[in-house]
């Protein structure tokens, strides 16, 4: 069996020397965006205190004791991914779109027709979605200085790898330019050879075209109770689901001096995952217009499947082309996030506004991998140096004149990286609007929202490599409807 290397630190930025879990996988599935009805996007997602919105479960479940009326609703979106990037001087863009839907929920009202005690109480189940992986990035630049052949030929020379131990000692990558001769040896004594690359010049225009599509997607079931019309407190239960698929094409391409006319180099990725996670809330009215409330979400313990794969194909001039696939491996290993702590403040204004703010902390340095058959004991503290703390900030309103809505809001997420990575990416910001009509029966509302964030990528090993600067543009649109009752 194959003895997969493992890159700790950059390999989540350059990704590509050899597949393996790495520090990426963790916050890919830790670092969530929340979506849920039209009402909640628009008002940057930012309901902790004021509750009676279905997806108030994701963040604040006692939320769900606000309700009057049992509901139900639906809320379709369609997604739109732009992105922007630079790599020595040559800028591309590229995009992706996608529909789904955001959230999905039964919630059902009781009065419990008591004049104390407790009044009330709610249930609900509903599917929500917390991420989405669709994306799709180009990167292009003409670089004169160095190969990403460069990175492979150091790779066998450092580790000493001897030929015959190419297959089961070397990444994947490595492997594959010496399975098509991009990497090769020449003769320095009868007995001795050395590694080379098989280029004269050092000039090659590199592009990179990565696509990634998939979600993260939770169905939970939550109940919640109402005391005294004073104290509402609630708690949920969540079977989390994980899909992901990378797919990349890299592409380096040499002056006509250069028998080696160009590589193309593909990587194939795909996770898959269920999980668990529980939560927490409760809110405390204070009077008739302000509440306060808080919230503890537990970590999400998944179980992911990896399968992944490589190939490469080296072009010669005069001779045509020579290519190699590497085997299809698989691996499993789990994830368990962190936890998540919430603060939030809300006002209500007659009938005519509401206000609320939410705070939340989440530690990323405590994300951690394991694996049955191997350790992962290196990746786990290259973790804890390369995330911190993050705090984020949720603020959203609402004026209504007469049954029409008015809504905004605003989210602002603290980049996760540490300050010694500190430009591998930047805070996440998100500005949100929308409206609605909403009668005693039934409702319809829309949002948009548009996120931005700027991160920088290493196409291969960052000794050999320039970074590239992308910025992305997230924009979302979602269409909720739904009737209630008593």
């Amino acid at each position: 069996m194959k003895k997969i290397t493992f890159f700790y630190l950059f390999s989540f930025v350059t990704a590509l020397n050899g597949w393996a879990q790495n520090e990426l996988d963790g916050l890919r599935y830790a670092r969530t965006f929340n979506v849920g009805t039209a009402r909640f996007n628009a008002m940057g997602g930012s309901f902790g205190a004021l509750g009676a919105d279905a997806s108030v479960i994701s963040t604040n479940p006692a939320g769900l004791a606000l309700f009057k009326r049992s509901e139900v609703s639906i809320s379709p979106s369609i997604f739109i991914n732009n992105n922007e990037t630079d790599y020595l001087g040559t800028t591309e863009k590229d995009g992706k779109a996608n529909f789904n839907f955001n959230n999905l929920s039964y919630t059902h009202a009781a009065d419990k027709n008591r004049v104390s005690g407790w009044l009330s109480s709610t249930w609900q189940v509903s599917y929500s979605r917390v991420n989405n992986h669709n994306s799709q990035t180009s990167y292009a630049g003409q670089n004169n200085t160095t190969s990403i052949l460069d990175s492979y030929l150091y790779e066998l020379d450092n580790n000493l790898i001897p030929i015959e131990d190419i297959p089961d000692y070397a990444s994947l990558n490595t492997w594959a330019a010496w399975e098509t001769f991009a990497i090769d040896t020449v003769m320095i004594s009868p007995s001795e050879y050395q590694y080379i690359v098989n280029l004269e010049s050092f000039d090659a225009f590199q592009r990179k075209e990565i696509e990634t599509s998939g979600s993260q997607g939770e169905v939970t079931f939550a109940y919640s109770g109402n005391y005294n019309n004073r104290f509402f407190i609630g708690g949920s239960i969540s079977l989390v689901t994980l899909n992901y698929s990378y797919s990349s094409t890299y592409t380096e391409t040499y002056p006509a001096e250069d028998t080696l006319n160009s590589i193309v180099i593909r990587e194939e990725y795909e996770n898959s995952g269920n999980g668990f996670n529980a939560k927490l809330g409760m809110v405390y009215r204070i009077n008739d217009y302000l509440r306060v409330g808080a919230a503890i979400h537990s970590p999400t313990f998944y179980s992911v499947d990896d399968v992944f794969s490589n190939s490469m194909t080296s072009n010669f001039r005069g001779v045509g082309a020579l290519s190699f696939s590497t085997p299809v491996y698989e691996t499993n290993y789990s994830i368990r996030t962190p936890w998540r702590f919430m603060l939030s403040g809300g006002a209500i204004v007659g009938k005519k506004g509401l206000l609320n703010v939410d705070y939340e902390l989440v530690d990323y340095s405590t994300i951690k991998l394991n694996a049955s058959d191997y350790d992962l004991d290196g990746l786990n503290s290259s973790i804890q140096s390369v995330f911190k703390t993050a705090h984020n900030v949720r603020v959203g309103g609402e004026y209504r004149i007469n049954n029409i809505a008015i809504r905004g809001g605003y989210r602002f997420e603290m980049s996760p990286y540490s300050s010694s990575y500190s430009n591998m990416g930047s805070n996440r910001n998100t500005v949100s609007f929308g409206g609605g009509f909403r009668h005693r029966n039934f409702f319809i509302d829309a949002a948009w929202m548009t996120s931005f964030y700027d991160e920088s990528v290493y196409l291969y090993d960052p000794s050999f490599s320039e970074a590239a600067s992308k910025r992305t543009l997230d924009h979302r649109l979602t269409i909720s409807a739904g009737i209630r009752w008593l």
